[in-house]
């Protein structure tokens, strides 16, 4: 467990500093980004589902007590964005979403292989599969809702 922490993190801090240092041009970090979002990462993900077995019950415990923390971290994020750093409620939107919308792909999958295995990227495959349709669709509602607030008060 030690270990794949360890890789993990020693990876994200050699391509920072990598990028400090200038080793690489912008464009060169900008073109890997785009290769690992685009390519790499859909790949992975396309790969990790067509191989995963998910016959059996709906993981509703595990659904339900990941998404209950998320509102509460959501929130965390939107305060700290709107109180402490006085932005205005659509800021706190952005601040809540990247708060709580979670590396679960990008750092969770290599935690879960490298620890857990085959079994670890099971569970967090079905985790992944909800995920993103689910905070996407909250963050449209309190955009809207941030709005619809802003225009009631211009209307006033």
């Amino acid at each position: 467990m030690v270990e794949t922490i360890v890789f993990v993190f020693g990876l994200v801090g050699l391509g920072y500093a990598t990028g400090w240092a200038g080793l690489l041009r912008p464009h060169v970090g900008d073109a890997l980004a785009d290769f690992a979002i685009v390519v790499a990462v859909p790949a992975l993900l396309f790969r990790t589902m067509i191989e995963m077995d998910f016959t059996g019950s709906a993981p509703w415990a595990m659904w339900l007590s990941y998404f209950t923390a998320v509102p509460v971290v959501w929130l965390s994020g939107h305060a700290v964005a709107t109180r402490v750093f006085g932005r205005e409620a659509a800021a706190g939107v952005v601040a809540g979403i990247a708060a709580s919308f979670s590396n679960l792909l990008l750092l969770g999958l290599p935690f879960m292989q490298g620890v857990f295995g085959r079994p670890g990227v099971e569970v967090l495959s079905l985790l992944l599969a909800i995920h993103l349709p689910i905070m996407m669709a909250a963050s449209i509602v309190m955009f809207e809702w941030v709005r619809r607030g802003k225009a009631r008060r211009a209307a006033r």
